[in-house]
């Protein structure tokens, strides 16, 4: 049974045509311990030094911080996945758990202190395969790794029409403390699709100061021109809420990743 689930996984990395993505994300929520988190993870077939190895990257975060938290790692070929949490370039801490079925257990274990290792429990809540340009995407949240200080960012994907790419229809801005969300901005007049240029998914926005008024704000991939560009949303002081600039700017200097 590991092995067809895990086929069935090397077949969706593999079936990109043309006309499809590169996106096979999946989104689970659980606990450390006894404290809730949410995880989203992507899937990479082919990415970095080894050809042929499945690649990992994600986002999780605690539910009482809503700070998003990077992890990376690798899915070796018996279902086993370990990721690493950094923080500052250092590590920090350790998932690792089978990757198998929709309720999965492992353990989560701190790399700075010698800690006993801690109940990791995750249960499947949703997931974007975008490599099979016949099927269709019905919106899904996925976290950017990016944040403001007070505010984190949740991408709405989904794919409407067969051949096209799953895109990001809107972004929530939603409050840490409460976790309610605070605005959305919505993409669907934008004529280029939007958030889907960069290779790793949770990096489709940056938090900047875009117009150097001492407020940071926010910058969304977007696939215009021959390598992909920007939407602006800056951040109105009077209207105190996010402004879509909804004409999108051709990449000149590639941003360092998120």
């Amino acid at each position: 049974m590991k092995k067809s689930i895990l086929s069935l996984l090397l077949c969706l990395l593999f079936a990109g045509t043309s006309h499809a993505g590169w996106y096979v994300c999946y989104n689970f929520k659980g606990k450390i311990g006894d404290r809730p988190i949410h995880l989203s993870i992507q899937l990479l077939r082919g990415y970095g030094d080894n050809p042929d190895a499945i690649t990992v990257k994600g986002v999780y975060m605690y539910d009482n911080l809503n700070e998003p938290i990077p992890i990376h790692g690798i899915l070796n070929e018996r279902t086993h996945m370990v990721l690493k949490e950094t923080i500052n370039n250092q590590p920090n801490a350790m998932m690792d758990f089978l990757f198998y079925g929709n309720k999965m257990k492992g353990t989560w274990m701190s790399l700075k202190n010698n800690m006993t290792p801690e109940t990791l429990e995750l249960e499947k809540t949703g997931e974007l395969i975008d490599t099979v340009a016949s099927v269709k995407i019905d919106p899904i949240d996925i976290i950017q790794s990016a944040s403001l200080k007070d505010k984190y960012l949740v991408g709405v994907y989904s794919k409407k029409a067969i051949g096209k790419q799953a895109v990001m229809r809107k972004l929530k801005i939603i409050d840490k403390v409460t976790n309610k969300v605070t605005q959305e901005i919505d993409f669907e007049k934008v004529k280029t699709a939007s958030g889907n240029v960069w290779t790793i998914i949770y990096g489709n926005t940056i938090v900047d100061d875009i117009n150097n008024d001492g407020i940071k704000d926010i910058t969304v991939w977007n696939d215009v021109g021959k390598r992909g560009g920007y939407l602006y949303i800056t951040f109105d002081p009077k209207k105190k809420e996010y402004v879509l600039n909804p004409t999108p700017e051709a990449d000149e200097i590639t941003p360092a990743k998120n």
